[in-house]
């Protein structure tokens, strides 16, 4: 039956349109075999706390709270043990704790016992303070209390890491430090310290218990050279760690299978490992239709199969899945899309997981370039290199992020697939998206992407110095600061800073691409690079200085215009406390001195035109573009009636009402406003604000910069580098201004009429 099951439901993970297969292995008859996963929904529905589950050979532990939903008080916890290869589940022990307190941590004892850190407050209405107490507890199978010592003269936190061995004895993480582990007897009672950082440097990871009972603990270690995680045993009697294993893979958590080797997973994918063959990539959790980042538990069962618990917040699913290893032949093959990404992000893993499970057709597999154990400085670059040609080659992905590539050029060869026809006959509604956005990123005719959000990036400055209409020249920004010649014009930018915030929205004043011509001769480009030169090389505030926030020195008046990213509508009130008066959204310097606010998009994919799953690769984007859950999305929303419907949420006010229905009124005798539940305050160093409900006119100041605003230019990085490279003998006094304009406009006008 459940072979039948899985032909019929479930998709192959990591099965490759060419035939390789990600995470794939050969059965002994030689036939190829996949990880396949199966969904489990565990008992206890919303009530599970999926903060904590803990595997027991091959059973799961989990707590579900039943709560009086009119009073929302925690009526009591019941502990489940659910049985994965039977598919059983039964509530083994019910707890009711004191009020004030919590189980902030728990494992499980090879009997079925209980072990928890508990947490206790108490309120001193004299002092006005409270205080937390802190126990560790023990339970048997039943619920039944064996014994509950304090140990707050050990903690001053909530635990988060517990484990006991096969003899009983308890190991509680020091939260205080992460570097240290206190030891408890099997009768609860304080039988020392291990020091994870002796010798080694270390920070802990997490916890297992191994087939031997020993309890194995992953530690990350710095010898100077570098970090590398280190697997230990934790010696009881000695109170000192066993190394095991020197270069064990950082893991986010490993369990030991029945083979005495580990199973691990890093967010990402999950491996194999034991001593002889070390590490093996086993699958990756989005093939499997799993978010790696949302998985709480993993276990390895008795008959070979991969099991983990996971509660994903994007997309509102959570429950077990079981991993296990199927004939190829018997699954169902699913045509392959590939998601090229520079990094992932939990929102798109998680509409990649989403995709998976649900769609019968089309199979989404993510290629990361970004390589994450790569820390060195060209690691980005080198990613974006790697990036660049597969999308010239036949390797090129389905589906490209058009995060950090330059998507005018790519555009311009014809690399990208025009959406409009899709978009035409779809589920998303064209009408409802944003105008100008959709403007910018249709190019030469075709709509190459539909941004998902998007902030929008300006300089505020005071009213009373920059005006009330946003939008100005570069030559009016320079006379601002030739009026203020104390004031900072920006709180500690470089000459490099000032340069290209200059330069971003005027290089056309200086390159005509058309034609092939360069102005860099001009008294206008010499007129900028004085101006660049009043500023530092680098940031020159150091020490006590540098303690002081952007916003405190605004606030103190040394400086004058502050660079903002906006992605709420109550921020303005915060630059009217800060500049202490009205303030303007002035923009970025541009030719025609017309408001240029920047659009930074989010959420931005294109289907590439050489995609043979562009239907395929649709139908992806349109589940992502119309999914129900949005708690991820960064900034604005691209769509009308979503932004119209959470201005109008802002400005909302909602006042106490008394028992009669009747607003309450305060000490002046004003109708007291109910708090909103996003209301809150920011501090800056020593100054902070407290935001209140923002006025119509704050809102609709962020509405028509929304309106207004462009997408963010495309640095030539070729010619800022000549710029850089030249006005550096003038900056240093090398050169005269003259010269520098000079070797400019020369070497420029090479590289323009070359690349026109």
């Amino acid at each position: 039956m459940l072979a039948a099951l899985l032909v019929l439901n479930l998709a192959a993970c990591g099965k490759q349109q060419s035939g390789d297969t990600a995470g794939s292995t050969d059965a002994a008859d030689g036939s190829e075999q996949v990880y396949v996963p199966e969904f489990i929904e565990l008992e206890g529905g919303e009530g599970i706390d999926w903060n904590r589950v803990c595997f027991v050979g091959d059973d799961l532990y989990y707590m579900s709270y039943n709560w009086d939903m009119e009073t929302k008080i925690l009526l009591s916890m019941t502990l489940n043990r659910y049985t994965v290869l039977e598919g059983t589940t039964a509530g083994t022990a019910v707890f009711s704790l004191p009020e004030y307190t919590n189980m902030t941590d728990w494992t499980i004892g090879g009997d079925g016992s209980l072990y928890a850190v508990l947490a206790a407050w108490s309120w001193n209405e004299t002092v006005g303070t409270s205080s937390t107490a802190y126990m560790l507890a023990k339970y048997d199978a039943q619920g039944n209390e064996l014994f509950i010592n304090d140990i707050t003269d050990l903690l001053d936190s909530n635990s988060n890491g517990i484990a006991v061995d096969g003899e009983g004895r308890v190991y509680v993480l020091d939260p205080s430090s992460n570097s240290s582990i206190w030891l408890f007897d099997a009768e609860g009672n304080h039988a020392g310290r291990v020091d994870l950082s002796s010798g080694m440097g270390g920070c802990f990871k997490s916890f297992c218990r191994g087939a031997d009972g020993r309890i194995c603990a992953a530690v990350t270690a710095n010898d100077g050279n570098g970090s590398s995680t280190v697997l230990c045993a934790i010696d009881f009697e000695k109170r000192q760690l066993e190394s095991i294993c020197s270069d064990f893979p950082s893991a986010e958590a490993f369990c030991q299978n029945a083979e005495g080797g580990f199973v691990l997973h890093d967010g990402i994918s999950v491996y194999g490992y034991d001593m002889d063959s070390r590490k093996e990539k086993l699958f990756d959790w989005l093939d499997c239709a799993v978010t790696g980042a949302c998985v709480i538990g993993i276990g390895a069962l008795s008959n070979g199969c991969i099991v983990a618990a996971f509660q994903d917040l994007q997309s509102y699913d959570s429950g077990l899945v079981m991993i296990n290893k199927v004939p190829a032949d018997q699954v169902v093959p699913k045509q392959e899309i590939v998601l090229g990404m520079m990094g992932n992000s939990v929102d798109m893993d998680a509409a990649v997981a989403r995709f998976n499970k649900r769609n019968d057709s089309y199979h989404v597999t993510v290629r990361d370039y970004i390589d994450h154990a790569d820390l060195s400085d060209t690691a980005a670059s080198d990613a974006l290199t790697r990036l660049n040609l597969d999308i010239v080659s036949d390797n090129c992905p389905d589906i490209i992020s058009l995060n950090r590539i330059q998507v005018q050029k790519l555009a311009a060869k014809g690399v990208f697939e025009d959406l409009a026809p899709y978009l035409e006959r779809s589920g998303v509604d064209g009408s409802d998206l944003l105008e100008n956005i959709i403007e910018a990123y249709t190019i030469d005719g075709k709509l190459i992407c539909i941004p998902d959000s998007f902030l929008i990036r300006t300089t505020v400055g005071s009213a009373a110095l920059v005006g009330e209409e946003s939008g100005w020249t570069l030559e009016e920004l320079i006379a601002l600061a030739d009026a203020h010649p104390v004031t900072e014009l920006f709180d500690r930018m470089s000459k490099e800073g000032i340069l290209k915030y200059c330069l971003a929205y005027n290089m056309d004043s200086f390159v005509d691409w058309e034609t092939g011509s360069c102005y860099f001769d001009t008294d206008a480009f010499k007129r900028l690079l004085q101006f660049v030169s009043w500023f530092p090389d680098v940031d020159n505030h150091t020490g006590e200085e540098e303690k002081i926030t952007t916003p405190e020195r605004i606030v103190n008046g040394e400086v004058l215009l502050y660079p903002v990213q906006i992605g709420e509508f109550d921020v303005i009130q915060l630059y009217e406390a800060m500049f202490n008066g009205p303030v303007t959204c002035i923009g970025y310097p541009n030719p025609g001195g017309g408001s240029v606010s920047t659009l930074s998009a989010y959420g931005t994919y294109a289907i590439a035109s050489k995609s043979n799953v562009k239907e395929g690769a649709w139908a992806f984007l349109e589940s992502y573009l119309t999914r129900e859950n949005t708690s991820g999305r960064v900034g604005f929303p691209n769509r009308n009636s979503e932004l119209e419907r959470m201005a109008a949420e802002t400005v909302y006010v909602e006042y106490v009402l008394d028992e009669n229905g009747k607003p309450m009124l305060d000490e002046q005798g004003n109708p007291m406003v109910k708090p909103q539940s996003t209301s809150h305050g920011t501090e800056f160093g020593d100054w902070t604000y407290e935001y209140r409900v923002p006025t119509q006119e704050e809102v609709d100041m962020v509405l028509e910069q929304i309106k207004a605003a462009k997408l963010s230019a495309e640095s030539n990085e070729p010619i800022m580098t000549i710029i850089g490279e030249e006005a550096a003998a003038f900056f240093q006094g090398q050169k005269s201004v003259d010269q520098v304009a000079d070797a400019v406009q020369r070497r420029a006008s090479i590289y323009v009429s070359e690349n026109s």
